[in-house]
């Protein structure tokens, strides 16, 4: 019995040691995952106010990003991605207009048709998104949905003129939510567009505007009546 007590003591030590630093391990990594999903939702707040504050720059376009991403969201779901991928994509389609915070009001907002040189800025906000956005890490794809979104599938669109399959995926989706949500809104040189001329635009830029299979989910959303 001795040998077993001095054996057992040691052992129980031994144990409630172990014990006790696995109980301090696991509350530390709680607080470091409750650190780390607090600093994400911070960082998706300040996308929120962010895309917001692009969103009222433009007068013409309120709320414009919110819609986009919810769009966007939709087109990835139909598409058969999973939860975290649609999330993605929501949330760099928030901020795939960031780079507007850059352009002056008086081209932003400027009633009457842009000169070449205006066009020129405008066009300038997809690498002026991307160059804010450049050290943004706590989401992926943020960069290539503000720099590509105006890229078109048949490569004649911009920045880069990229062509078909050579654009991000999540700037080919962005692309079909933001012309939709263009034809649908109201601006101040024409009341928003009907469903069919929508639909029928959509379809026509099939395989030259728009990646035709992201198009073809966005008609089939419009469709089942999915979006308004």
């Amino acid at each position: 019995w001795f040998i077993f007590y001095m054996l057992l003591v040691p052992a129980f030590a031994i144990v409630w040691v172990a014990w006790l630093l696995i109980v301090r391990h696991e509350n530390k990594m709680k607080a470091e995952l409750a650190q780390a999903n607090k600093l994400v939702e911070m960082g998706k707040q300040t996308v929120i106010a962010i895309a917001r504050t692009v969103d009222a720059k433009d007068q013409r376009t309120a709320d414009h990003s919110k819609r986009v991403a919810i769009y966007s969201a939709q087109i990835a779901k139909e598409y058969g991605m999973d939860e975290k991928q649609c999330q993605d994509i929501e949330w760099a389609a928030q901020m795939h207009d960031i780079g507007k915070i850059g352009i002056p009001d008086a081209i932003l907002n400027k009633p009457a048709r842009l000169t070449d040189d205006e066009y020129a800025i405008m066009k300038s906000h997809t690498t002026r998104g991307a160059e804010i956005l450049k050290d943004f890490t706590l989401l992926s794809n943020v960069i290539e949905g503000a720099e590509f979104h105006h890229e078109r599938y048949d490569g004649r669109g911009y920045p880069d003129g990229l062509r078909g399959d050579a654009i991000p995926e999540t700037a080919r989706i962005i692309a079909v939510a933001d012309a939709y949500d263009a034809m649908s809104s109201r601006r101040s040189y024409r009341d928003p567009l009907s469903e069919d001329v929508i639909r029928n635009e959509i379809a026509v830029g099939m395989g030259t505007q728009f990646d035709p299979k992201y198009a073809g989910l966005m008609l089939r959303i419009i469709d089942s009546g999915e979006v308004n």
